[in-house]
């Protein structure tokens, strides 16, 4: 079914991080080479986006006026005379990221592969703690470190979430603990998940950077061995 044109754009503007965006119209913008307009129908909303719209993230701090939360689907609704891929009507997902053009692929595992096959170098045979793993970046942090032979101690709070990160591995490489949130047990089972209980070669943290304190890095760290290393992303 056609989605109806409007006339207007309809959009959240955020002016201020002091004062809450406000519903307002804009003009339409209008297609230039190479790009197309789309008719935003649905945008993700964030755990994190009170704090986007405050300004207390500050990776996320952008110039303002602006409207927030650019990643959305929708659908095409005018195109320059030289696209070639769309047409107006074509559902679509609009990512904001900056990619390359010819390989966008990378930017999927461009983060954790800096993580983990750079500042890591993890190795075959190696021992890495990932915590917490469920996530994006901590999944393909695991994924990584599994596809170069290294063995991978997932952590995180939800055995659910885990065990469905098992099932779908299905790697022998791979195991997981949960945490209870008592350091001396939750330490005491990730020793007891290494090779021999003798500790871990590597410790990647992925906590959130809007959360006040890495929930797991110290129980993490204290499962190292001598020699180890840690990352944290």
């Amino acid at each position: 079914m056609a989605t109806e044109k409007s006339s207007v754009n309809r959009a959240l503007w955020l002016s201020s991080f002091t004062e809450p965006p406000k519903i307002v119209d804009l003009p339409i913008p209008e297609a230039t080479a190479g790009t197309g307009i789309v008719q935003i129908l649905a945008v993700p909303v964030v755990p994190y986006n009170k704090k986007v719209h405050l300004g207390e993230l500050p990776l996320l701090r952008e110039s303002l006026p602006l409207v927030p939360n650019p990643n959305a689907v929708g659908r095409i609704y005018t195109v320059e005379s030289d696209a070639t891929s769309f047409k107006p009507e074509d559902l679509v997902y609009a990512d904001s990221t900056v990619q390359a053009r010819d390989n966008d692929t990378i930017k999927i595992m461009a983060v954790a592969g800096g993580a983990i096959l750079e500042a890591a170098n993890v190795s075959i045979g190696e021992i890495a703690v990932v915590g917490p793993c469920a996530g994006s970046f901590g999944g393909l942090a695991v994924e990584l470190a599994l596809a170069i032979g290294g063995d991978v101690i997932g952590v995180g709070r939800f055995k659910k979430e885990l065990k469905n990160m098992k099932d779908i591995l299905d790697n022998a490489q791979f195991a997981y603990v949960v945490m209870t949130g008592d350091q001396e047990v939750d330490t005491a089972a990730i020793l007891g998940a290494t090779k021999n209980e003798l500790g871990a070669d590597i410790v990647s943290d992925w906590s959130p950077g809007c959360l006040p304190e890495p929930p797991y890095l110290s129980t993490m760290v204290g499962t190292l061995k001598n020699d180890g290393r840690v990352v944290l992303s």
